[in-house]
């Protein structure tokens, strides 16, 4: 999906989410991708919620990052799986809706919607507010496992 250029920081806000959640996608990627691919495709969302939920234990506060009961897989002889769960973070008046999409060695994110409670903010002062439920919202350290940074959907597709 090609971002809007004129929709102020959504890029610097995928970064943003991209890096929170860099931590949980390693996690993700422990998960034997017979299993996930299996949950996947016979839509057995309560088990991908379960396994999303186990991921975020250690690096987020409880049901502030779930799982948006929608996962889809690409799974195509000799190419690399692609599997893309949607994600939601509720947290401080601040609601995130994004896909992660995971690959063997990079994971990305592609925000759909982000929404903040109350009126007359400008899109700095969002940022601001989406950082600091972000780092609210955080526990613990994040995974050695974790690649340095994560792909912005957007950012491919300019």
């Amino acid at each position: 999906m090609k971002k809007e250029k004129h929709l102020p920081g959504i890029l610097e806000r995928e970064r943003l989410i991209g890096d929170a959640v860099k931590s949980v996608a390693a996690e993700l990627r422990l998960v034997d991708l017979d299993i996930l691919a299996r949950f996947i495709y016979l839509e057995q969302h309560a088990n991908i919620a379960d396994l999303v939920a186990s991921s975020c234990e250690m690096f987020f506060k409880e049901n502030t990052l779930i799982y948006g009961s929608r996962a889809d897989i690409e799974l195509k002889w000799g190419e690399i799986p692609n599997i893309v769960l949607d994600l939601e973070f509720h947290h401080q008046g601040v609601q995130v809706f994004f896909a992660l999409a995971l690959r063997p060695l990079v994971a990305a994110v592609d925000v759909h919607a982000i929404s903040f409670e109350g009126d007359g903010h400008t899109p700095a002062q969002n940022t601001a507010r989406l950082i600091a439920a972000l780092d609210d919202a955080r526990i613990g350290n994040d995974n050695r496992l974790a690649a340095a940074g994560i792909a912005v959907e957007a950012q491919r597709h300019q």
